[in-house]
């Protein structure tokens, strides 16, 4: 890191008063990587498999301009219709 600079404080501090031992930094900083989260939305019409075909996956809290996807492959258990399958 480079730049860096002292500057007069809000309540009359001057920043002439003071002077700092370098300009710049060599530290390791840390970048952590966004959550992203992923609402995924299943169902399907009775067709005797327990296959789905393309579920519903729709990503949040990406950077604007930027990509990113989701891979998801999903199957029943059963085949048969209910409620509560997984």
């Amino acid at each position: 890191m480079n730049g860096l600079s002292l500057f007069d404080g809000s309540n009359g501090g001057k920043a002439s008063n003071y002077m700092l031992g370098a300009t710049s930094l060599t530290r390791n900083g840390l970048i952590t990587p966004r959550l992203l989260t992923a609402n995924v939305t299943v169902g399907k019409v009775y067709e005797q498999t327990t296959s789905l075909a393309g579920p519903d996956v729709t990503e949040a809290n990406i950077v604007a301009s930027k990509q990113a996807g989701v891979s998801l492959t999903v199957a029943f258990q059963a085949a048969s219709a209910g409620t509560g399958r997984r």
